[in-house]
């Protein structure tokens, strides 16, 4: 098949092209903003979906796999709440015109577990749309799910929920907590090894490859079926603070210091979604212990500084 892949230099983009590559045409739509490495094997094309309105190379594409997004940690998403929705919107909307556009058969959007409002519960899927969500990459991400449902397109949405892995970014100011903490690990003891606040919040964190496997799961199902599939979140059942991801990093490096906390409470004081639908209609459930997932996170990075 012939797929085409936005956001194809990103994180997870890279991961779920090298899964494709050997079997597929892949074509890979970036701008480069964050992801610097093109994946081996892909037609390259640069561009700024946001803006740009050249989108010839969507013509005879089966598939779109659309990850492009601007994307960051908690703190860019606070300070950066109008780029953020009005980037994200554009994307979403330029990408998915423009595969109704070239009649491209298959299509599974990269939503988010911010689509969803606070909550100190196990989220399920019907609550989306029920409270607001907390930031603006949600508002996104959840109108860019109903442009995909009434696209008339086989698609699916699937909810992410605490994907981590190699490739990830580790920069503080944009990247996500186990990166973030890889980053640390290594450089400690030399500089402080500590996160910036008290810890007490919970998270689940979902390995790549676990995350790519369901990806692939769903294009399967709606290739076999011809029938889209509902939004569905993906993600791990298991629940740990933010403290107790802090020491598997610092286990995984085999590193004795100590984690740095402040008196700092987390706004969103747990993010937890139950995946049990995934389970029920492709047969997806996380497999990747948050030990074992670590691990190779931080070998990696270790691997390449």
């Amino acid at each position: 098949m012939k797929i085409l892949v936005t956001g194809g230099c990103g994180f997870i983009g890279r991961h779920i092209t090298e899964a494709l590559i050997n079997d597929n045409q892949v074509i890979v739509v970036d701008d480069m903003s964050r992801g610097k490495v093109i994946p081996e094997g892909v037609t390259f094309i640069n561009s700024d979906l946001s803006k740009d309105t050249w989108d010839s190379y969507f013509e005879n594409v089966d598939v779109v796999i659309h990850l492009a997004s601007r994307v960051g940690s908690m703190d860019y998403y606070r300070n950066s709440e109008y780029n953020v929705l009005d980037t994200n919107t554009s994307i979403d909307k330029n990408v998915i015109r423009s595969a109704i556009k070239y009649g491209v058969k298959y299509f599974i959007n990269a939503s988010s577990a911010h689509v969803y409002g606070l909550s100190d519960s196990i989220i399920k899927e019907e609550e989306a749309w029920t409270k607001k969500p907390p930031i603006t990459y949600g508002t996104a991400k959840l109108l860019s799910e109903e442009l995909l449902r009434t696209s008339g397109m086989l698609s699916v949405s699937l909810r992410l929920v605490g994907i981590y892995g190699s490739g990830q970014d580790p920069n503080p100011a944009r990247g996500s907590l186990i990166p973030v903490l890889c980053k640390k690990a290594l450089d400690a003891p030399g500089k402080p090894y500590g996160i910036l606040t008290n810890g007490k919040e919970s998270r689940t964190y979902c390995y790549i490859d676990d995350a790519v496997s369901a990806m692939i799961k769903c294009l399967n199902y709606m290739v076999s079926t011809k029938e889209s599939l509902p939004p569905m979140n993906i993600g791990s059942s298991r629940l740990y603070t933010v403290a107790e991801i802090a020491s598997e990093v610092l286990s995984a490096a085999c590193k004795n210091v100590t984690t740095n906390t402040t008196n700092v409470e987390a706004n969103i004081k747990t993010q937890a979604c139950d995946s049990l639908l995934a389970k029920k209609l492709i047969n997806w459930e996380a497999e990747t212990s948050l030990s074992t997932g670590i691990k190779k996170t931080y070998n990696w990075f270790r691997s390449v500084v």
